[in-house]
């Protein structure tokens, strides 16, 4: 081992010095090849100039000190190094300019070239690296423009677009694709591809993405503003486009065309050395069209359709620095769209502007801010096609007081109470006038901000308007003072209309900071439904919990609640009294009569006004136009009236001609019959008048009553060893359904008694049964699995309190425990069916640990 170490380290010494000496030899390789190489670059490609300058792209300068510009006679460039960017295109300024004399000379090719301190070009003339030439074009005026630069469609659906612009002189041959630059509306640089320039001033290229406005081109550092199109029609073509688009008409150089619109016809020419020309289509009607014939007479057709852009702002007044919403909407969808601030002189403001897309129901919300004091308007503009709309002017104040409504509208009926928040902004006060379109009413409120949440919220009762200025403007947290009101005659009410409603910050009320509007419509008198409710509530409980306990039902057990459900608009400023019970002279009724007319005295009549309080409570719910007379059934009376079973009932809601709203009568009503409250259990009997109960596991015991669906009932069934009993309520249908468990026992086994009894109240029902044997049909589902045991969904058992207690031999006894799987099952066969098997893997263990011990003092 230890000779064979030696001889390896010997070995690795001899290949480390080896390696050395290669590495030093390869370094002064190195250095010889730096200081033998010329590795200057200089790229002096063909291009267009104005004359006064050329570019050139310097890659490594380190062993130059000049870059010289030469044609076939004269230097006409000499710059230094130090002044250049390497990697980069420079801008060379020329001493002596370039004329078009000195490129008729025919002497076009210049050289550029790297030299030394002296003048002396780095290395040969013919090192490549270090000496380029160019061909140049001379273009006398890089700004004189004839005709566009315009963007057209060549074909959307492989993007293939062509950009063209026409200048007014100039040769562009040489032109190339570094003296070019794209950049979109966003602001990003778009590539392009063949380029093509000619020597009559015509420059085209193909953008690599569909151009939008606001996009532009530079050309020999001259930019211009693109005039982008989103349709092309050419000769044989049927297309269409939204009335507003710029189009683009396509045809052959210089050709002449005829545009026939719905007005006039007109013949064009696409331009000298131009094959586009462009289209305004903003004057033009929804659904004319466009036809153009060209010179070899085919057509080409553009329907127009309106795209029907619209933008709106949410005020018509901001404070500088506000947020302004903008809602844009359009016929069409999923269309990009721009949202910008115009001054007064349609100007946009800087930094004023958001964008989006329109949603599936074409709408987008804009976003902006309120810029400085002045006057403005909000443009949109569907980035696609151009088309461009204006909102309505809005002012922008300095004011940081403002005073706005929390909608653009309120509806309500005329009787009923509509309420409208003021929001308010460094201020706690605000002004509001209210006034009728046609000038028969005004109202002026002075309102406080007294709980300093910023708003004030105004109740304004309709009934009381020009009647009680006290009642008809209140604010529940917050002060509301009546300045003036227009006063009306006794009995003259509110009538439905127009109302608007102007927000003010300054109490002179010279300029308003929002407006909104009220709609009043006409009062209504609808249905009258009934509905019962269990009589453990009370008539006077919370509305919502009387609503869901109810049940739709013309019948009443007696001692139930009636739940009359009236549906009307129009009276919720008056409906009720201070005491919350049915105001007295406004010509609002509800009444409750026996159909029952005796021959010779009227029917029996009970007015609500003279029972609720007692045993009947009315509950409003004016958002849905609708109230309720809750009444307890079994609690009415009226002097010696009173409701009782095995009676019909009329209740009736009426509108009469007292009330200042109608010229005649409105009534409505429903119709109710009371019944004594009636338990009674059903099923099949024997002979004997015995119930017949299955011996299943989820045997029923059920019953039918007449009381309100929720209702709680008492189940108590008193078998031969055992009395099961537990609570259920009435279902929607009036049956009760009990379920029990009486698998232990056998057909003829006698139930002592069965008894169902509605809880709190004399409803109930008894019999004996008796057991049978259950349904084979049934009983098949059940081994099957068909069937859940149901005894708690519909009670709790407890194994009641009855005689011969029955906890001793309640169903635990007789249970499934005591027959389990524990002791018969599965799992006691498997164990006691391999006998030694244990045995067997205890010899395996102690032999595996005594290998293990072996191992180890090994």
């Amino acid at each position: 081992m230890t000779n064979e170490s030696t001889i390896r380290e010997k070995g690795r010494a001899v290949f480390l010095a080896a390696l050395m000496v290669l590495s030093v030899v390869a370094m002064s390789a190195a250095f010889v090849g730096s200081a033998a190489a010329a590795t200057d670059d200089v790229t002096f490609a063909d291009q267009a100039t104005t004359g006064s300058s050329v570019d050139v792209e310097i890659t490594d300068v380190d062993q130059a000190d000049r870059l010289i510009i030469e044609n076939a006679s004269e230097e006409i460039g000499n710059v230094s190094v130090d002044d250049l960017e390497t990697g980069e295109i420079n801008t060379i300024e020329l001493d002596d300019e370039i004329t078009a004399d000195t490129l008729d000379t025919g002497a076009d090719d210049y050289d550029a070239y790297l030299a030394d301190a002296t003048g002396a070009a780095v290395g040969a003339d013919s090192t490549a690296d270090s000496w380029d030439n160019a061909t140049l074009s001379l273009v006398d005026d890089a700004s004189a423009v004839d005709q566009g630069p315009v963007s057209y469609v060549v074909d959307e659906s492989t993007d293939d677009y062509m950009l063209e612009i026409v200048y007014e002189n100039g040769d562009f041959s040489n032109l190339n694709a570094d003296q070019v630059e794209i950049t979109n509306r966003n602001g990003d640089s778009v590539n392009f591809d063949t380029l093509s320039g000619d020597a009559n001033g015509v420059v085209t290229l193909s953008p690599a993405e569909k151009l939008a406005s606001g996009s532009t081109i530079e050309i020999l550092g001259v930019e211009h503003d693109i005039e982008t199109t989103s349709t092309t029609l050419e000769s044989g073509t049927d297309d269409s486009a939204y009335v507003g688009e710029t189009i683009a008409i396509v045809g052959t150089t210089n050709e002449e065309i005829d545009i026939e619109t719905e007005d006039r016809t007109v013949t064009r020419a696409l331009g000298e050395n131009s094959l586009v020309r462009t289209l305004d289509t903003s004057g033009l009607s929804d659904g004319s069209s466009v036809n153009v014939t060209f010179s070899d007479d085919s057509e080409g057709t553009l329907e127009l359709d309106d795209l029907g852009v619209t933008v709106e702002t949410d005020r018509s007044q901001y404070a500088q620095g506000n947020p302004i919403e903008a809602t844009v909407e359009a016929d069409d969808i999923n269309r990009d769209v721009e949202v910008r601030i115009l001054d007064s002189e349609g100007e946009e403001v800087d930094g004023a502007v958001d964008s989006g897309s329109l949603d599936s129901d074409g709408i987008y919300n804009a976003q902006l801010t309120a810029p400085k004091p002045g006057d403005y308007t909000v443009e949109v503009e569907d980035v696609d096609s151009g088309i461009t709309v204006e909102s309505d002017s809005f002012s922008v104040t300095e004011e940081e007081q403002v005073a706005n409504f929390d909608a653009n509208q309120y509806e309500q009926e005329i009787g009923d109470v509509v309420e409208f928040t003021v929001e308010l902004e460094d201020t706690d006060s605000a002004y509001v006038n209210l006034s009728e379109v046609d000038n028969n009413y005004d109202a002026t409120l002075n309102l406080t901000d007294t709980d300093d949440d910023g708003e004030v919220t105004v109740t304004f009762n309709t009934y009381y308007a020009g009647q009680d200025s006290d009642k008809a403007f209140t604010s529940e947290d917050d002060e509301v003072e009546v300045a003036s009101e227009t006063s009306f005659d006794s009995g003259v009410r509110l009538l439905d209309a127009d109302y608007e409603l102007e927000a003010f910050v300054t109490e002179d009320r010279e300029r308003a900071t929002d407006a909104s509007f009220l709609v009043l419509s006409e009062r209504n008198t609808g249905d009258v439904t009934t509905a019962v409710a269990p009589a453990d509530l009370a008539h006077d409980d919370d509305l919502e919990t009387i609503l869901e306990a109810s049940s739709e039902s013309d019948t009443v057990a007696n001692s139930d609640l009636l739940v009359a459900e009236v549906e009307a608009s129009g009276v919720y400023g008056y409906l009720l009294n201070d005491d919350g019970e049915l105001a007295d002279g406004t010509g609002l009724e509800l009444n409750l009569t026996n159909t029952h007319e005796p021959r010779y005295n009227d029917a029996e009549q009970i007015l609500l006004s003279d029972i609720e309080g007692d045993s009947a409570t009315v509950h409003e719910d004016a958002a849905n136009d609708t109230f309720y007379v809750v009444v307890d059934v079994a609690a009415v009376t009226d002097g010696d009236t009173t409701i009782d079973a095995d009676e019909t009932w009329n209740v009736e809601f009426a509108v009469t001609e007292d009330n200042d709203y109608v010229d005649e009568d409105e009534r409505t009503d429903a119709t109710f019959s009371v019944e004594e409250r009636s338990v009674e259990i059903t099923g099949d009997f024997d002979e004997d008048e015995r119930l017949q109960v299955g011996n299943g596991e989820e045997s029923e015991i059920t019953a039918d009553s007449n009381v309100a669906p929720g209702t709680e009932v008492r189940y108590n069934v008193r078998l031969p060893t055992e009395v099961i009993g537990f609570n259920t309520e009435v279902t929607d249908d009036g049956s009760i359904v009990g379920t029990f468990d009486l698998s232990n026992y056998d057909a003829g086994d006698e139930i002592r008694s069965i008894s169902v009894t509605e809880l709190g109240d004399d409803a109930s029902d008894s019999t004996k049964g008796v057991i049978v044997d259950e349904d084979p049909d049934k009983k098949d589902d059940k081994e099957n699995g068909t069937e859940e045991n149901g005894t708690e969904e519909n009670g709790t058992e407890d194994n009641g309190t009855e005689d011969n207690g029955t906890e001793d031999n309640g169903t635990e006894d007789n249970g499934t425990e005591d027959n389990g799987t524990e002791e018969n099952g599965e799992e006691d066969d498997d164990e006691d069916g391999t006998p030694g098997f244990g045995i067997a893997v205890a010899l395996v263990a102690m032999l595996a640990a005594a290998m293990l011990a072996l191992r180890r003092q090994n």
